[in-house]
């Protein structure tokens, strides 16, 4: 049976630049995107740690601003 893989996000600027990040060692790592004529967003690749040596998914995320994780408090609408 296969391992499933960690996976960890990269978010792409409007100069197709991003940072990938191990999510083992939290080794960063920046990476230039501007060689692919195609834009990523939405597919995952495999990448691999320089410093530990482990396997890793990355996934391109090219949105303009980083979605953040958000409990929204809010009053019933009925009594």
């Amino acid at each position: 049976m296969a391992h499933q893989l960690e996976t960890t996000r990269v978010f792409v600027d409007e100069h197709r630049r991003g940072v990938a990040t191990c999510p083992h060692c939290g080794d960063t790592h920046a990476l230039n995107l501007t060689i692919y004529r195609f834009p990523l967003g939405g597919k995952a690749c495999h990448g691999l740690c320089k410093t530990c040596g482990r396997l890793f998914r990355l996934l391109f995320d090219y949105r303009g601003v980083v979605a953040l994780n958000a409990w929204v408090r809010y009053a019933p609408l009925w009594p």
